[in-house]
């Protein structure tokens, strides 16, 4: 379910992205990441993400790490 859920993702910010040429990088936890990376088809998606539960994590904060 997780993989089908991540396609739906992949599908829908793919084509954003593409339009805007923006690298794709992932925050969340590793096995999470795991699952989104085997279903990516976005050509930007940049090697290493930020790992761990982002739950309490800021926008800001998130954004700040994947500069």
């Amino acid at each position: 379910m997780l993989q089908e859920f991540f396609r739906r993702i992949d599908h829908q910010l793919h084509g954003y992205l593409q339009q805007h040429k923006l690298p794709l990088v992932l925050a969340g936890v590793d096995y999470l990441q795991a699952i989104y990376r085997h279903v990516n088809t976005y050509p930007a998606l940049m090697a290493t993400g930020i790992t761990g539960s982002q739950d309490q994590t800021s926008g800001d904060s998130i954004r700040e790490q994947a500069w």
